[in-house]
C-alpha cells in the first residue's frame, strides 16, 4: 500500500512538471516570436503556482469531476480574452507578418 501512494505521488509529481515545461515552452516560443506577455507575467519559470488561474484550474475542473465525471479548463489568455473582448484569438495574429512569413 505504501509503495502504491509513493507511485501515485510521484506519477502526479511527473504530471505537474511535464505541464509546466510544456507551458513555459509555449511562452519561450510566443517570447521568441516577440510576444512578451509571458516573460511580464512572469510564467517563464518552473513554480507551478504561476501558472494556475484558481477559477480555471482548480475550481471549474473540481466542479465538473463531480457532477459529470469530466473536466476541463482554461488558462489565462482565455481570461484576457475575455475581459478585453477579443471574439477570436486568431485575431491577434491575423496581420502579424512573423507570423505570415512562415507559411
Amino acid at each position: 500500500m505504501a509503495n502504491e501512494i509513493v507511485l501515485i505521488g510521484f506519477y502526479i509529481l511527473t504530471l505537474i512538471y511535464s505541464v509546466m515545461i510544456h507551458e513555459v515552452a509555449h511562452g519561450m516560443v510566443a517570447l521568441w516570436l516577440g510576444d512578451m506577455t509571458a516573460k511580464y507575467a512572469d510564467r517563464l519559470n518552473l513554480n507551478p503556482l504561476k501558472h494556475i488561474d484558481p477559477f480555471g484550474s482548480v475550481i471549474l475542473p473540481l466542479i465538473l469531476v463531480v457532477s459529470t465525471g469530466f473536466a476541463f479548463g482554461w488558462g489565462l489568455e482565455r481570461i484576457a480574452v475575455l475581459r478585453h473582448g477579443i471574439p477570436d484569438l486568431r485575431e491577434l495574429w491575423r496581420n502579424d507578418p512573423r507570423l505570415l512569413r512562415q507559411f
